[in-house]
């Protein structure tokens, strides 16, 4: 059995999501992955079984790194709104630097393809920032909701406006950034 190199596993990956994003999964054969990736396609089975395996995985993978991104330096001891507000730039700071990763995961959030585990192991990784949101039902801060819808009407605004503007090239600016992070934050503050 061959060793797994975590560079050729990176280096898969993006190639994979790059690929998958920008041609779809019908039109994006192992051998082209394997060709962006540098590797040879056999490699690619080292570290995937298939193309379903594959998807579920780089699914999995891109969501680490959003929800890592998001919680990037946030420390849950300040008050809500703060923790609100630095994940909301945590949202749009990633969204610039990784916009690939982000948009992918988004293409297949809905995927028939994605396995059940995938989803669930996906929902565990949201535990901190759910909890932080049952801290701050809890303590009368935010509206008695569950942390999940609470999640969705805080960071929907964003992550549509964001899809609408990476079609159009546009780019937000301070005081619409600043807008929208209050419009989002009333939309959940008691």
């Amino acid at each position: 059995m061959r060793t797994k190199d975590e560079k050729k596993r990176h280096a898969i990956s993006h190639a994979a999501i790059d690929l998958v994003y920008t041609n779809g999964l019908a039109n994006t054969p192992m051998s082209k992955i394997a060709k962006k990736a540098g590797v040879s396609p056999s490699t690619i089975y080292v570290y995937f079984e298939n193309k379903d395996d594959m998807l579920n995985k780089l699914y999995l993978y891109s969501k680490e790194v959003f929800i890592s991104a998001l919680l990037k330096d946030v420390d849950l001891s300040i008050s809500f709104q703060e923790i609100s507000r630095k994940v909301f730039d945590n949202f749009h700071i990633f969204t610039k630097k990784e916009p690939v990763i982000f948009l992918f995961a988004e293409q297949f959030v809905n995927s028939p393809q994605l396995r059940f585990g995938i989803k669930e192991e996906v929902n565990k990784l949201y535990t901190p920032l759910y909890s932080a949101l049952q801290r701050g039902v809890k303590e009368g801060i935010l509206r008695p909701m569950g942390p999940a819808i609470l999640a969705s009407v805080f960071m929907a605004p964003s992550m549509f406006l964001y899809k609408q503007m990476h079609d159009s090239g546009i780019n937000l600016n301070k005081e619409t950034l600043d807008n929208l992070f209050d419009m989002a934050w009333n939309a959940i503050k008691k």
